[in-house]
């Protein structure tokens, strides 16, 4: 091939072509934008997925709205859950925290918790037994229930 009418030499034209070859196969291959969730849900058991996924599901159908799972190493997820809310950076909208961390969220007086308190919700739905336990709770204790079970 003659490429005298390149004026930088056969090697930068070859170059060239490669690049723009890449490049137009990297167009092309892309897949298109995912729209982004209405709500992300951290988890960090990978046992609990497979029950989340068919509750998830049916919450989308009637809901009308997309979730995003995330399933994360309980490290991880609290060690970076920790972070975020001390620098006010995004946080996911849903978390399954394991029982021993949440102490480091829920200390200090109740108006500084960065949880929202569902107690209010689980009476109004019926998810509070006659007798005024909680039966969503690992450890029955008076106080916010931060907690909600499917």
């Amino acid at each position: 091939m003659n490429c005298d009418w390149f004026p930088y030499g056969r090697a930068p034209l070859w170059i060239l072509l490669v690049a723009v070859a890449a490049g137009a196969g990297h167009w092309l291959a892309r897949r298109p934008a995912e729209s982004p969730p209405d709500l992300v849900f951290a988890i960090f058991a990978p046992n609990h997925r497979a029950m989340y996924e068919t509750a998830i599901a049916a919450f989308e159908k009637t809901r009308g709205v997309k979730v995003r799972m995330n399933l994360v190493h309980n490290r991880v997820l609290t060690s970076r859950l920790q972070a975020a809310l001390q620098t006010g950076a995004d946080v996911p909208d849903v978390v399954e925290l394991p029982g021993a961390s949440l102490g480091f969220f829920t200390r200090g007086p109740i108006e500084e918790v960065a949880l929202v308190d569902l107690t209010d919700r689980l009476h109004a739905e019926g998810r509070v037994s006659p007798d005024g336990r909680k039966p969503v709770r690992e450890v029955d204790e008076p106080g916010p229930d931060f907690r909600v079970a499917a």
